[in-house]
């Protein structure tokens, strides 16, 4: 569970993988796939005790998650979901879904560091 929340936290609290990313719930969506899919390859036996193989329920589980942080701080905090950015967040981190290494975690926090655009940064 930590260690899916360590991956989650790499996406999420990086302030924030191609495609069209035109807004936060494409950009939720698919952020949520590569996050189970990277947790699946890098911490298979917590992904299995946490949604018991099931990606469907890991996906709905990480895109719910993403929500409940992206949904205020745009409603409330006057963030902008920024799809330049988002892109950028979701390459780096589809590129990177199989490296389980420190540097590849570093990657993705650095390039989805900019996926919200909120007064004051």
């Amino acid at each position: 569970m930590a260690t899916i929340r360590t991956s989650l936290a790499l996406v999420i609290t990086a302030s924030f993988l191609g495609g069209c990313y035109g807004n936060i719930d494409s950009f939720s969506k698919r952020a949520a796939a590569l996050s189970c899919k990277r947790v699946k390859e890098c911490d298979g036996q917590v992904f299995e005790d946490q949604y018991k193989g099931d990606m469907g329920r890991c996906k709905d589980d990480v895109e719910d998650a993403y929500h409940d942080q992206f949904d205020p701080l745009i409603d409330d905090q006057g963030c902008d979901y920024d799809p330049k950015e988002g892109r950028k967040c979701i390459h780096t981190a589809n590129k990177l879904k199989k490296d389980c290494s420190d540097d590849a975690d570093q990657d993705i926090a650095d390039d989805c560091a900019e996926v919200l655009d909120c007064p004051g940064d």
